[in-house]
């Protein structure tokens, strides 16, 4: 969509060739505005020129006799003085290059998005920067005049002073001596107006069809369920306005054509009934979220002295996922400068508050200005109607508009109370802020009681006889006579029901026994179920995943909060289940992708190919005993088995066609591998090992063989065989198969007798493995790198890059960093002990076989989600004491390109995805404590544990001069990049947090402190006007920085301990995390608890609100990362790959890119959508989920 000028610049609008009367009353309108806002900048255009230079006027002469008509209206209205004309080189045109657009530099423009007497609006690229941009010039016949010059550089001033998410940013502001401009950002998206002129357009079709007088339940079924097609909480525009219009029934009487531009609206005979579906409820929440969204944004300019003065539909854009834009601040007034003249009345009409017509104009009246925009988005008209301007100004001073629930009766009551409210003819009966306002929708977005009272029937009448006394007297003399009348019957009435009183009395007493004993119940049962619950976790914890599933399943329902939630959810790990009845245990298997079928050997030496919704595929394994393990080709195409003590069939894995049949001498066979590139079978038996040509079964060569597992290298060249083991030392043979002659050999000495088999991996490591030692050796030169050794779970597989290895004990698979030795993952719901362990070639799935507890065969199918971030930054301890921890932080540079690592002594900058570092900036010797990057330059500010100032680092790394004081500070810059927040001491390990301070970021003043403040965490809060504090051992205040006084306290008995503060971007909300593993979020505009939930299986470490303030990213000292919503607690994605605790996170500017650190100093990044398929999506990669072949 395009940026308006003064007023939106709408497709509908633009139309040079209007057929319809409505068409031409809209172009009327436009014009008309046009004109009033040339006017106001000191030099009125001649009527005659203005009306001529619209070509779509003088090719229709009624349309231009109308226009006409209004425009002598206007100028009298408004005072806009004698005839002056305006050259016609200054009429811009809104589509053609070819109509002398300005030439400004660094800027090419595309097309004119918007047009007024305030501006010309261009679509254009910022060449520089190579960005789109929508750039405002002051029109060059006014850039003599010093008035409207003034006006418009206030118009920029105001804008360019507003940060917030609702508000169209201004990028540059400049005068080159010809124009005056600002660039802003460009907004893809709809005009509220052209949103409600779509709507109309839809209720006036639908008014004409066959549907109009059905009965309701054949419109009702006409209507589309939006429930099943619409996720009201992310809805985009286009889909808002496709499921309201079709989910909507209108039906409204003809109405009498008059003006329809911005300051008068046709006035409809009878009624004009809006009649919704009860499907599309979506439509009403979606008109509160857009008023929320922008009521948020007009407290922001409150709090910076700007009112807006012309809020209205045409000024509101909506981009494509439904975000409200406020636009087109030409008319705004701040603190410091008015530019309005005494007695000016500027702004649209039909959207102005009473008080405006009587010079009187404040955050008050924006609040009535919404409250018409919501009132025309629900009602699709005005509030007033009129035939002209005069009969709408008395209209909106005196009369009240028709109550919406009067028009459409599904108007829900509490979103009509909102808007009552805001449009009160007396500002002080009004919102006192826009912040109430927006507080009152977001209770009724979430379900929950509004503030705004309802008028009441006796309210409304004390009101209307303010200004109707002679008829309210009258009134009042007949209710007094009735009154007396009343009160005779009234006192015989009242003796007669103190009897029933008395007996209520004593009913009512013993009610409230009886719910005091239901109470005290409820009580017990509540603990009794708290208490179960910590059981269950205790058996998770030890594994018995049976055990604690039934505690959890048996909670009653009434008493299943966040904890039991969070049991629920994760008690088990295993995304897929693959049932074989009738069969017993899978005690080998071999999966194919590329067909989605596995090949098992079972219980009793049966087997069977199986599809993997469990059934078997024919008899494909047709009546032979295998005597060993099944192996597979990479291309999933054929199985190798032995049948019998002397045989090893061949065979197609989907039709069973044998292939071939190699016999063999009196030996019995145990094990057979196929090669990766399927050319190559080993076949084990006693004390040997052969190897054939699978393609003819013709033998190659033979070896002695000494129990343990053999591997084929990657590329199918080589394998590896352990060939004498003595006591516990191995002797390694590394076999060429084309020669069959010992290329290599290696001597390992293990700690146990127990080695049972040998892998190859990615990273060019041979692993030697048994029982619960693992033997590292570099696969080249046979150098033994490291030995691991797992107390009390036995070594099943390295993933094939060989960076984590799977072990199981008699409960759960557990994941291990290879080369730290540390957990990375235990996988819940693992029962009992798994036969066979394999992961997939790409290490994201790992695949388990065991026997039910019913004696069917099973196959867990198990989503690592290990090695799925897009990048890791290793730890590089420049101290060389990988056993100490340091406070380590992560952030993302302003493009999200890069982020900044803290830790020890050094501040790193990574380009993600780079082997090395873009620049690295270390301390003289003292260790680095905190870091923030500032939101506008990219500056980097570090505090140091004895350092007294700030370092600053350029974000070329270059040092830049000291900063503020610091010792052991935290550091943390507000949304707009004004202030600087600190706690001294923040990170002592004694008594850590010794006051607060809050410097300026532009000149280093200090502009508050309070060293009676000790607590570690602060965070700005309430749009940055004040600071929150709080204590390890809990407890919250929040503090007027300015004013150095305390607002308001959250008690410790409410928050629990608290080990990590976060604020959303607004400061309306407060997130904690504590040693308990709950988040809980506060609302510090109403200073309630928003929610609570459980988070982690171990305490929380951090937390980081995403830029929008809809989610919470927190890690927590398990090494796992969760995403949640900030609303309702619900966890939408984990990530995993951290051994240690998590020090800190950070969203990325775009929010698609997570970062996290560990306390070891790693930098883990992954991407949102990755992690989402492969938490959601396990099997997406199907046919690239080749089994690792070596794997027997």
């Amino acid at each position: 969509m395009n940026h308006n000028a003064d007023d939106a610049n709408c497709d509908d609008a633009n139309d040079d060739n209007p057929n319809s009367l409505a068409d031409s009353d809209v172009l009327i309108g436009q014009i008309a505005e046009e004109f009033l806002a040339a006017g106001r900048t000191g030099d009125p255009p001649s009527l005659n020129d203005f009306v001529g230079s619209h070509p779509a006027v003088i090719a229709n002469p009624a349309i231009e006799k109308s226009l006409r008509r209004m425009l002598e209206t206007i100028r009298l209205l408004h005072g806009l003085g004698g005839e002056s004309s305006m050259d016609e080189k200054h009429v811009e045109s809104t589509s053609s290059p070819d109509a002398g657009w300005p030439e400004i530099e660094d800027y090419q423009l595309l097309r004119v998005a918007g047009r007024g007497g305030m501006g010309v609006v261009y679509e254009a690229i910022q060449v520089p920067l190579s960005r789109k941009v929508a750039l405002k010039v002051l029109p060059a016949h006014t850039t003599g005049n010093p008035s409207a010059v003034a006006r418009f550089q206030q118009e920029a001033r105001a804008a360019a002073q507003l940060h917030h998410t609702n508000i169209v940013p201004v990028f540059e502001v400049g005068d080159d001596g010809k124009h005056c401009y600002y660039a802003m950002q460009f907004i893809e998206g709809h005009s509220l107006d052209a949103v409600i002129r779509q709507l109309r357009k839809i209720r006036d079709i639908d008014s004409s069809k066959s549907r109009h007088g059905l009965p309701e339940e054949v419109s009702e079924g006409l209507a589309i369920n939006t429930n099943a097609m619409v996720n009201d909480n992310h809805l985009s525009l286009d889909a808002q306005l496709e499921t309201t219009c079709y989910t909507t029934l209108l039906e409204t009487p003809q109405t009498r054509p008059v003006l329809d531009g911005d300051d008068t609206v046709p006035i409809a005979r009878g009624s004009s009934t809006l009649t919704v579906s009860g499907h599309s409820k979506p439509f009403f929440r979606n008109v509160a979220r857009i008023g929320h969204q922008i009521a948020d944004g007009l407290q922001h300019a409150h709090e910076r002295g700007i009112v807006h003065r012309d809020i209205k539909p045409s000024n509101i854009i909506l981009d494509p996922k439904g975000v409200a834009w406020i636009t087109d601040f030409g008319l705004a007034k701040t603190d410091d400068v008015d530019l309005t003249r005494d007695g000016d009345v500027v702004g649209t009409l039909r959207y102005m508050s009473p008080e405006r017509f009587g010079g009187t104009c404040d955050a008050s009246s924006d609040i009535y200005s919404l409250g018409v925009t919501l009132y025309e988005m629900l009602a699709l008209q005005s509030p007033f109607a009129a035939y002209d301007r005069f009969s709408l100004l008395s209209a909106i001073r005196d009369k009240h508009p028709a109550p919406l629930r009067s028009l459409n009766h599904r108007v829900p009551r509490d979103l009509q109370t909102i808007i009552d409210k805001a449009m009160e003819k007396e500002p002080r009966r009004r919102y006192r802020t826009a912040a109430a306002m927006a507080s009152d929708l977001e209770r009724f977005l979430d379900g929950r009681p509004i503030r705004a009272r309802r008028v009441g029937s006796a309210e409304r009448m004390w009101l209307w006889s303010k200004n109707n006394v002679g008829l309210a007297s009258s009134i009042a003399t007949i209710v007094v006579v009735l009154i007396v009348a009343s009160l005779v019957s009234t006192v015989q009435a009242v003796r007669l029901s103190e009897a029933n009183i008395r007996t209520t009395a004593e009913a009512g007493r013993a009610m409230r026994a009886e719910a005091v004993a239901i109470d005290e119940r409820v009580m017990a049962q509540r603990a009794l179920a708290k208490s179960q619950l910590e059981v269950a976790e205790k058996e998770f914890e030890r594994g018995k995943f049976m055990e604690a599933k039934k505690i959890v399943d048996d909670t009653p329902e009434q008493f299943r909060d966040s904890n039991w939630n969070f049991l629920k959810n994760h008690s088990s790990d295993s995304v897929w289940q693959l049932n074989i009845p009738g069969h017993g245990s899978v005690r080998h298997f071999d999966y194919s992708p590329q067909s989605n079928h596995l090949a098992a050997v079972l219980h009793q030496r049966a087997g069977g190919v199986f599809s993997l919704d469990g059934k078997q595929v024919g008899d494909s394994i047709p009546g032979y005993a295998i005597y060993g393990d099944i192996a597979g080709s990479m291309d999933g195409e054929k199985i190798a088995f032995p049948v019998s003590e002397n045989e090893i069939i061949v065979q197609e894995l989907l039709t069973g066609k044998i292939l071939h049949r190699w016999p063999c001498q009196t030996y019995q066979w145990s094990n057979v591998l196929m090669s990766p590139n399927g050319q190559v079978t080993l076949a084990t038996m006693k004390g040997q090992l052969t190897a054939f040509e699978t393609h003819t079964g013709n033998p190659l060569w033979t070896r002695k063989w000494n129990g343990v597992l053999p591997d084929f290298s990657l590329d199918s060249k080589r394998v590896a065989v352990v060939t004498e083991r003595k006591n516990l030392d191995f002797k390694i043979e590394i076999i060429e198969m084309s020669t069959g002659g010992v290329s290599k050999t290696f001597e390992v000495t293990s700690d146990k007798p127990s080695l049972a088999q040998l892998q190859f991996t990615q990273n060019g490591w041979l692993s030697c493995y048994g029982d619960n030692e693992l033997i590292i050796l570099n696969a080249t030169s046979g150098v033994k790198i490291r030995a691991l050794h797992f107390m009390g779970d036995e070594v099943r597989r390295l993933s094939p890059s060989g960076a984590v290895v799977a072990t199981n004990n008699a409960n759960r698979i557990r994941l291990w960093d290879t080369k730290s030795g540390r957990l990375l993952r235990s996988l819940n719901g693992l029962i009992p002990l798994p036969w066979k362990v394999k992961f997939s070639p790409d290490g994201a799935m790992l695949l388990s076989a065991r026997a039910a507890a019913d004696g069917d065969g099973i196959v867990d199918f198990w989503s690592t989600r290990l090695e799925e971030e897009v990048a890791e930054i290793a730890t590089g301890d420049v101290l060389n004491s990988a056993s100490r921890f340091f406070d380590c932080r992560v952030a993302f540079d302003l493009d999200g390109s890069s982020v900044y690592k803290l830790r020890n002594i050094l501040v790193e900058a990574w380009p993600i995805g780079a082997k090395r570092q873009e620049w690295i900036a270390r301390s003289n010797g003292e260790l680095f404590s905190d870091m923030a990057v500032h939101p506008n330059d990219g500056t980097v500010m570090v505090s140091e544990n004895i350092k007294p100032t700030f370092t600053h680092l350029s974000v070329t790394g270059e040092e830049l001069p000291p900063f503020g004081t610091s010792k052991s500070s935290s550091v943390q810059f507000n949304r707009g990049g004004e202030f600087l927040l600190t706690v001294k001491s923040a990170f002592a390990k004694v008594r850590p947090g010794k006051g607060a301070s809050l410097f300026d970021y532009a000149t280093g003043d200090e502009l508050w402190k309070n060293d009676d403040i000790d607590r570690p965490f602060a965070v700005f809060c309430l749009s940055d006007r004040a600071v929150a504090t709080a204590a390890l051992a809990g407890g919250i205040d929040v503090w007027d920085w300015k004013l150095n006084e305390r607002l308001f306290q959250i008690d410790a008995s409410q928050t629990e301990s608290i080990s990590c503060l976060a604020a959303s971007p607004d400061g309306r909300l407060l997130a904690t995390g504590g040693l308990d593993r709950w988040i809980r979020v506060w609302d510090l505009s109403t200073r309630t608890l928003k929610t609570a939930f459980r988070a982690h299986w171990d305490a929380v470490s951090c937390l980081e609100f995403s830029l929008d303030g809809r989610e919470l990213l927190s890690g927590g000292t398990g090494g796992i990362v969760r995403i949640h919503d900030a609303t309702t607690g619900d966890e939408k994605l984990a990530l995993y790959g951290l051994s240690t605790s998590v020090a800190d996170v950070d969203f990325s500017p775009d929010g698609t890119q997570i970062a996290a650190i560990g306390k070891d100093g790693l930098v883990k990044i992954w991407d949102r959508e990755v992690s989402n398929l492969n938490a959601t999506q396990p099997f997406r990669h199907r046919t690239a989920l080749s089994m690792d072949r070596s794997d027997h």
